[in-house]
């Protein structure tokens, strides 16, 4: 009689072949390809489709063209942004647990019996899970977007000093501009009187001071001009060679201190960023406490074939699996979610009293600031500084003390162009104080 080994052993590899073909066929993975993190791909798509945006743009350049510009072009504030959106999105996608396709208890006797175990297990959610996830990740996103915000407010601060140094320089430079203009021919004139007799070496002397005096001032701050101004414009993604067109600075109307800080409390990004994370504690509460209560860990299907010589079994088996959290009732889940909330409410305690106090600050700076522009003298009039130098041309008055006015009234002016910066800048001070979205 001939042996049956290679026909048992050729059924043997059939059968191994239908069973990794079912394996193969029903079972899918439940990881998810990784795409790299969020910053990664943020940089990956500015450097691809944001080399227009950082091209020189057109020219000139309004200040408040600038001003958006730069807040749209902030980094810090577009990373927390693209943080947000995967979150959100995150939060979106629906978190259905994936079946499981086990092979278990594969063995086969050669010439006996083949036997083999498939079971399909599922895990449902606990009641409630899901929303909390999706709560969490939700109130994780609204952090992040508050903190974009507070980026934002950073860089449009940040822009509008640069704006407010430049504008200043810009004054400074045009009135440096004008003392050059009318000292050059008055120094010629002296120099040419000082040939004729007729005026002294201590006068022309004085009057080649001030106009090289003149001249290192609007040296200066063309410097500081050009400084700040392309300072403002790299903030703004804008080429150096851009001309930026500066407009008189106009105040905003006077709000009283309650007001700020109603405002504040209202709108700062730092203290909707603390109440999105109060809220994140409370979401993330949920889960824990469903799992204090009894639910199913898997639930599974199992087929059971055992192939014999003479006969084949086939068996169809059910289980479950059930957690009974019998020493989880409450404690100390229940105490960290307590501690953990209370600490979130004092960190926005503690910020609400930071940016009040921030908001009281900048208020009292700003009044100082108002103060001190409105304390300086008044500007000499034209018409009696053309009185004085026709009186020096005609003899009547000393050309140093002409001059000595000149220098003073410069001296002024720049104190005043001073003071209107120290205005300027205490109003944008007082803005990101209250933590404004404006341009």
């Amino acid at each position: 009689m001939r042996p049956r080994w290679p026909s048992r052993c050729g059924a043997f590899c059939g059968r191994l072949s239908l069973w990794l073909l079912l394996l193969s066929g029903c079972y899918t993975s439940p990881m998810r390809v990784p795409t790299g993190t969020v910053r990664d791909d943020w940089i990956a798509q500015r450097t691809t489709s944001t080399r227009a945006q950082e091209a020189p743009a057109e020219c000139p350049v309004s200040e408040a063209e600038l001003v958006a510009s730069a807040v749209a072009r902030s980094s810090a504030a577009g990373i927390k942004r693209a943080e947000a959106r995967a979150t959100r999105a995150a939060a979106e996608v629906p978190d259905a647990k994936p079946l499981t396709l086990r092979l278990t208890n594969f063995r086969t006797d050669i010439g006996f019996a083949d036997r083999a175990e498939a079971t399909l297990r599922y895990a449902p959610a606990r009641p409630g899970t899901i929303d909390a996830e999706r709560d969490t990740l939700q109130r994780a996103a609204d952090e992040l977007s508050a903190e974009a915000r507070d980026e934002e407010r950073r860089s449009r601060f940040e822009v509008r000093s640069a704006l407010a140094r430049a504008r200043a320089a810009d004054t400074l430079a045009t009135l440096a501009a004008g003392a050059v203009t009318a000292l050059e021919p008055e120094v010629q004139r002296l120099r040419d009187a000082l040939v004729r007799k007729a005026a002294n070496e201590v006068v022309v002397t004085q009057a080649e001071v001030e106009l090289a005096e003149a001249q290192g001032e609007l040296a200066e701050q063309s410097a500081a001009r050009e400084r700040w101004s392309g300072e403002a414009l790299a903030y703004g993604g804008y080429s150096p060679e851009c001309h930026l067109s500066f407009s008189p600075y106009a105040a905003p109307a006077d709000e009283p201190l309650a007001g700020l800080q109603a405002r504040a409390l209202a709108s700062h990004p730092l203290i909707d960023a603390r109440w999105a994370a109060e809220r994140k504690v409370d979401a993330e509460w949920h889960g824990p406490e469903a799992e204090a209560y009894p639910w199913f860990r898997w639930v599974q299907l199992g087929l059971e074939r055992q192939a014999m010589p003479l006969e084949d079994e086939l068996h169809v088996n059910l289980g479950v699996a059930i957690d009974l959290p019998i020493f989880q009732w409450g404690g100390e889940a229940s105490d960290a979610h307590e501690a953990a909330r209370d600490a979130a409410r004092e960190e926005t305690r503690l910020t609400v009293q930071a940016i009040a106090t921030e908001v009281a600050a900048a208020k009292a700076e700003l009044a100082a600031a108002l103060a001190r522009l409105a304390g300086m003298p008044a500007a000499l009039g034209e018409d009696r500084l053309d009185a004085l130098q026709k009186a020096v041309r005609s003899g009547y008055a000393d050309p140093r003390d002409l001059m000595t006015v000149e220098r003073d009234l410069r001296r002024n002016e720049r104190r005043r162009v001073e003071a209107s910066l120290a205005v300027e800048e205490a109003y944008a001070r007082l803005e990101a104080a209250v933590g404004a979205q404006g341009q």
